[in-house]
C-alpha cells in the first residue's frame, strides 16, 4: 500500500539563490514536481550548486509548479534573490542595478504566474557607488564662466557645456574640464543643478566635491536667495548633500558701491590736480634756475610713478584678498582653486608692465621657524613661477618668504592662523 504523505499547512516552498549556491527548502508535492523545479533552477541559474532540502508533503495549492517556475525565472533574470510560495501567494525578492530591469522582472513574473497564484514581486534598486570627483564652475561679474575639474565621462562633459551655453547666453565660457572615466547615473544631474543655480546669481561659484554640492555667490534679492536655497536642498540627487553660502547684494547696494568708486575717483583726480598745481608753482618759483626746474620736473615724474605703482598695488592686493590663493597642506603645491585668482593677478600685473612686483610668503606659527621659513619661500616662489608661466616677465618678479615672522593676527585660533597663512604683493616704483 502506498504510504500517505503528511499534510503541510500552510504549504510553503522556498528557493534562495545567493552567490554560487541555490537552496530549495520547504514542501514539494511529488517527485515529478521536484524534478520539474530542479530543472527550472538549473536552466535559469546555471553553474550554481543546488542544495535540495524539500520534503514531500500533501496540500500543495493549485498552480504550485507554475508559480514557482515564474519566480525562478524572475530571480534568474536578476542573478540572485528568493522565491517563497505560501499556499496561493508567491513572494519574489531581489535587487536590480536599474529601474528598467526591476520593472521588467516585476511584469514578467506576474504575467508568468498569471492566475495560478498571487505574485508579490519586490525588486529593490541597488545604490550605485558614486565617483569621488572634484568639479567647479565659477561665474565672474563680467559674465565669464569657467568650468574646471573632473567629470565622469565625455558625454557628461558635452552635456555640461551645452547646459552652460543654454543658461549663460552670451557668456565667455572657458572649458578646463577633464574626463575621469568614472560611472554615475546622477552625478551629471547634480552638476547641472549647480549650473542652473549659478545662473541665477550675479556672480559666484559651484563646487561639487565627492558627494557634496556647494553653491555660493551673490543673489539680487532675498526672494531669489530663498528660492535657490530651497531648490538646492530639495533637488540634489539621492546620496548627495546640497549646501549654499548665498549672500544678498541688491541693486541699491551695487549703486552705492558705484557711487563710492566715483567719489574715490573724483578725490584721486583732485589730489592729482593739487599735485600738478603744486608742481606748477614749484616750477614757476624755479624758473630762474635750470637745475631747480629739472629737479621739480623729476619730482613730478617720480610722484606720478609712485602713484601709478600704488594704484597697481591696490588692484593686485584687492584681487588677491577677494580671491583664493591656497596650497596643499604643508606643501608649496598650488591648489587648483587658486588658478582663477592667479590668472586675474597675471592680467593686472601685465597692465602695469613698467613696475617690478615682490611676492611675499607668510605662514602661521605652527612648526619650526626653519620649516616655516623654507615653506614660505617655496610658496612665494611657486606663485612667482605661475605668474611667469602665465605671461608676466620673469625679471619683473621677485619672491621671498618670511615664515611666521610677520603675523597679521595672533596665532591663537584656527581662524587667525588661517589669516597668517597668506601671500602678499608689493608693487615697486623703482
Amino acid at each position: 500500500m502506498k504510504p500517505t504523505l503528511p499534510v503541510a499547512s500552510p504549504f510553503v516552498t522556498r528557493i534562495d539563490a545567493k552567490g554560487s549556491v541555490v537552496e530549495l527548502s520547504g514542501s514539494v508535492p511529488t517527485d515529478a514536481g521536484r524534478a520539474a523545479i530542479l530543472e527550472a533552477v538549473k536552466a535559469r541559474l546555471p553553474g550554481r550548486t543546488v542544495n535540495d532540502k524539500m520534503q514531500l508533503a500533501a496540500g500543495a495549492p493549485a498552480g504550485w509548479q507554475t508559480c514557482l517556475a515564474a519566480g525562478v525565472s524572475g530571480i534568474g533574470r536578476l542573478g540572485a534573490g528568493s522565491v517563497q510560495l505560501t499556499d496561493g501567494r508567491a513572494e519574489v525578492v531581489g535587487e536590480a542595478d536599474d529601474e528598467a530591469l526591476a520593472q521588467a522582472v516585476t511584469g514578467e513574473v506576474r504575467a508568468a504566474a498569471s492566475r495560478a497564484c498571487e505574485a508579490d514581486v519586490k525588486v529593490a534598486l541597488r545604490a550605485a557607488q558614486e565617483p569621488n570627483l572634484t568639479w567647479r564652475a565659477a561665474r565672474s561679474i563680467d559674465n565669464e564662466l569657467l568650468l574646471e575639474g573632473d567629470v565622469p565621462d565625455a558625454a557628461t562633459r558635452s552635456d555640461l557645456l551645452a547646459s552652460a551655453a543654454r543658461h549663460f547666453a552670451g557668456a565667455k565660457i572657458t572649458d578646463r574640464m577633464t574626463v575621469a572615466n568614472a560611472k554615475s547615473q546622477i552625478w551629471g544631474g547634480v552638476a547641472d543643478l549647480g549650473l542652473k543655480s549659478l545662473a541665477r546669481l550675479r556672480r559666484g561659484e559651484v563646487v561639487l566635491s565627492r558627494q557634496d554640492l556647494l553653491v555660493r555667490g551673490e543673489a539680487a534679492d532675498t526672494a531669489a536667495a530663498a528660492t535657490l536655497k530651497e531648490q538646492i536642498a530639495r533637488d540634489v540627487g539621492k546620496g548627495y548633500t546640497g549646501r549654499d553660502a548665498i549672500e544678498v547684494r541688491t541693486d541699491a547696494a551695487i549703486w552705492a558701491e558705484a557711487e563710492a568708486k566715483k567719489k574715490a575717483e573724483a578725490e584721486r583726480i583732485a589730489l592729482d590736480a593739487e599735485a600738478a598745481r603744486k608742481a606748477g608753482e614749484a616750477k614757476r618759483q624755479a624758473d630762474a634756475a635750470a637745475l631747480s626746474e629739472k629737479q621739480a620736473a623729476n619730482t613730478a615724474v617720480d610722484n606720478k610713478r609712485k602713484a601709478d605703482a600704488l594704484r597697481c598695488q591696490t588692484l593686485i592686493r584687492s584681487a588677491a584678498a577677494e580671491g583664493i590663493i591656497q596650497f596643499e597642506r604643508a606643501k608649496a603645491d598650488i591648489d587648483r582653486k587658486s588658478f582663477p585668482t592667479l590668472d586675474q593677478l597675471t592680467r593686472l600685473a601685465n597692465d602695469c608692465p613698467e613696475f617690478k612686483i615682490s611676492i611675499e610668503g607668510h605662514t602661521d606659527a605652527e612648526g619650526t621657524d626653519e620649516r616655516n621659513q623654507k615653506l614660505s619661500d617655496r610658496r612665494a616662489k611657486a606663485v612667482a613661477d605661475y605668474l611667469a608661466k602665465a605671461g608676466v616677465q620673469p625679471d619683473r618678479l621677485t619672491s621671498a618668504g618670511y615664515g611666521a615672522a610677520r603675523p597679521i593676527a595672533p596665532n591663537d585660533t584656527a581662524e587667525n592662523r588661517a589669516k597668517n597663512r597668506r601671500i602678499e604683493f608689493e608693487v615697486k616704483a623703482n
